[in-house]
């Protein structure tokens, strides 16, 4: 995750969120967008995601309007996905 994280800073510094504008992208400095491309490059690339690398389980939800996750094994997951 700190790899992919690493790299998607690095993708985010050269677009339009890091030129000094206040947005809801940045918190602290830091770009927290979740992907710096184009939509269909991040639809290609979670198409098929392995779900070895994701653990599933049941958990309560903490909020009635905020959906759980499936929680990314400790391996090397670069992604979260949620569910509806």
């Amino acid at each position: 995750m700190a790899r992919y994280n690493t790299e998607l800073q690095h993708a985010l510094a050269r677009t339009a969120w890091s030129a000094g504008c206040h947005n809801w992208y940045v918190t602290d400095g830091k770009i927290t967008n979740n992907w710096s491309s184009r939509t269909i490059a991040y639809w290609w690339q979670n198409r098929r995601p392995n779900f070895d690398d994701y653990e599933f389980g049941t958990a309560e939800p903490t909020h009635d309007d905020v959906p759980l996750a499936i929680a990314p094994r400790a391996g090397d997951p670069s992604r979260v996905i949620d569910t509806p």
